[in-house]
Formats: structure tokens, sequence, C-alpha cells
């Protein structure tokens, strides 16, 4: 009984050698784990690395639509005082009413852009051709409104014709600016609805070129089977 007990102590210490010994060869003799952990954690140091950059640049986009948006709600303002302050057969006319309508839309809407712009940061860079021809034709507006003042003693500029000309081509910029401010609005506030890359506009045109080549595969194979 007593060299029964022996030999199964020494067969327990035999067994725990070797499972100590196997455990210590795995954790030290295994190239293969050690390198997948290395790289692993680069490609974690890489993607927080990428996804901090990627915030910074959002966090900079926005901090210029800002800027932006705020200079067309400026020019707006220099605008509507210009032409009213410029000569009194300015401010009269139906045409002028609208063209103050249209400012104030623009003021409104230019906020809600503000708001969309904010929630959705990551697809306001998508848009930004949109920005871009918000600002240009703002800036346009501001440069016709600038002429008009420098020849404000010319008698010609002061005539009827010459007045709905200039009223009419500065609704035309007004009209449009409303119109890219609105667009842009909705398309970012219903981003979120869609994946992102259909909202990137060259991935987009290629998912639908190779959406139409796998529709019209499975129709011949259908055809020809």
């Amino acid at each position: 009984m007593k060299n029964l007990k022996l030999f199964y102590t020494a067969a327990a210490l035999c067994l725990s050698h070797y499972a100590t010994a196997q455990f210590s060869y795995g954790l030290s003799f295994n190239p293969e784990f050690l390198g997948q952990v290395l790289v692993n954690s680069a490609a974690r140091t890489a993607s927080e690395e990428a996804y901090i950059n990627s915030y910074k640049k959002q966090v900079e986009f926005y901090e210029k639509i800002s800027e932006k948006a705020a200079q067309v709600m400026l020019i707006t303002d220099y605008i509507h005082k210009s032409l009213t302050e410029v000569h009194s057969t300015v401010q009269q006319g139906k045409q002028l009413k609208y063209l103050f309508q249209y400012f104030n839309k623009i003021g409104e809407n230019t906020a809600k852009l503000g708001k969309a712009t904010a929630n959705n940061p990551h697809f306001a860079p998508l848009y930004y051709k949109y920005y871009v021809l918000i600002f240009q034709e703002i800036a346009e507006m501001e440069k016709e409104v600038q002429d008009v003042i420098l020849h404000v003693n010319d008698r010609n500029i002061m005539d009827s014709y010459e007045r709905t000309l200039m009223i009419d081509e500065m609704l035309h910029h007004a009209r449009l600016i409303n119109m890219y401010i609105v667009y842009l609005t909705n398309r970012l506030n219903s981003a979120k609805k869609q994946s992102f890359f259909w909202q990137v506009p060259k991935l987009n045109s290629w998912i639908h070129a190779d959406k139409f080549i796998v529709e019209d595969i499975i129709r011949t194979y259908k055809w020809n089977f």
C-alpha cells in the first residue's frame, strides 16, 4: 500500500513537470504567435492615429465652414444695408422685396446648414464643392453691390432698366445660394440613411456600374440556361 502511494505521488510530479515544461516551451518558442501580437499592436496603433487625424480634419473643416457661414450672414446684411441706403429709387419695386425675402431665407437656411454640418462632420467633406459654390455666389453678389455703390452718382445706373437688371442679377445669385444651401442641408441630414460608399461620388458611380454588370450577367445566365 505504501509503495502504491509512492508510485502515484511520483507519477503526479512527473505529469506536473511535463505540463510546466510544455507550457514554458509554448510561450518561449512560438515566434508566429509573438509576431502576430506585434502586428496586431502596430495595426491598432496606426488605426488609433488615423482616427485621431481624421477627427482633427473634421474639426478643422467644421470650423472653416462655420467661419464661411458667418461671412455669408455678414455679406447679406451688408448688401441689404447698402441697397437700402444707396438711393431712394432703388428701394422701390417688388424685386427688392423679393431679394430681401431671399436674404431672410438664406439666413434661416444657413443656420440649418451649420447644424447639419455639425451633426454629420464625416459626410460634409464629400459635398465640399457645394460649400464652394455657395461662397462663390455670395462673393459675386458682394462685388456687384460694391460696383453699385462706386457708381452711385452715375445717373445711368439709376434708371429703371439698369436698376431692374441689377436686382434681377442679384435675385439670380440669391436663388442659387438658397438652392445650394437647402440641397446641401438635405443631403447631410439624409446621409446616415445610406451607406457611406453611396455618398462618395466616384464610388457611387462604380457601384452602379458594377450593379448593372452583375444584373446583366444574371439575365444572360437565366436566358442561356
